[in-house]
């Protein structure tokens, strides 16, 4: 059984990342496996921004 806890907390400090930090994470590493998740990461903040701005008519 995998350590939810430890998880959640990884989770919790990737949310404290700014879109700028991803990028620098996603652009300084050269495995492609991370570059990807960091890409992902990003997307999501995109997503979430975008949803925000819909819901509060700040387009």
């Amino acid at each position: 059984m995998c350590d939810v806890k430890k998880y959640e907390e990884i989770f919790q400090e990737i949310k404290k990342l700014t879109p700028e930090e991803a990028t620098e994470i996603e652009l300084s590493t050269k495995d492609k496996e991370t570059r990807d998740f960091y890409a992902a990461v990003e997307s999501i903040f995109l997503q979430k921004r975008q949803a925000e701005y819909i819901k509060n008519e700040s387009y």
